[in-house]
């Protein structure tokens, strides 16, 4: 099968702890066809699933972020990438990800497009049934970054829910 979407990440080369740290990853179709893309699980919905692979020293540091439970999709759901459009999203990786400590990061698209399928002109776009989903690995070249040692911390999603009051 030919490469539908392709995924590339940016950002800076150092941070500090505390410091937000912003990635920026673009989606790109590069096929011929326009597709429909469902959102969930991927950049273009935000952080809002582990859809990163995060290590820090070699060591897997595990997602803390939102989590959903989803029932069908609805139209608003999908994103329509015609054939070379490519659609960045920047997000804020210490919203879903412990970055507190010190150390040699590295960051890489991980996930799967949960459905996807080729828009047919002269017909109306409808969401489709979970049932009826067609799945897409999505993965990325992974960027490195380090982060030293700073005088503040940023708390994932989940450990702000977790604060004991």
């Amino acid at each position: 099968m030919d490469t539908i979407l392709l995924s590339k990440i940016s950002c800076e080369q150092e941070y500090e702890t505390g410091v937000d740290v912003r990635l920026t990853i673009t989606l790109m179709n590069a096929s011929a066809a326009d597709y429909w893309i469902l959102k969930w699980n991927t950049p273009l919905e935000g952080l809002q699933s582990n859809l990163l692979a995060v290590t820090r020293d070699g060591a897997k540091i595990p997602y803390d972020g939102i989590m959903i439970k989803r029932g069908n999709p609805i139209d608003e759901d999908y994103a329509l990438l015609r054939a070379g459009e490519a659609v960045s999203e920047t997000l804020r990786l210490c919203d879903a990800y412990d970055l507190s400590q010190p150390g040699r990061y590295k960051v890489s698209v991980d996930t799967f497009v949960l459905d996807y399928y080729q828009d047919q002109p002269g017909t109306t776009f409808k969401a489709r049934s979970t049932d009826d989903h067609e799945m897409m690995l999505l993965q990325s070249d992974p960027v490195s970054f380090l982060v030293r040692k700073g005088n503040t911390s940023c708390q994932t999603i989940g450990a702000r829910h977790r604060v004991v009051r």
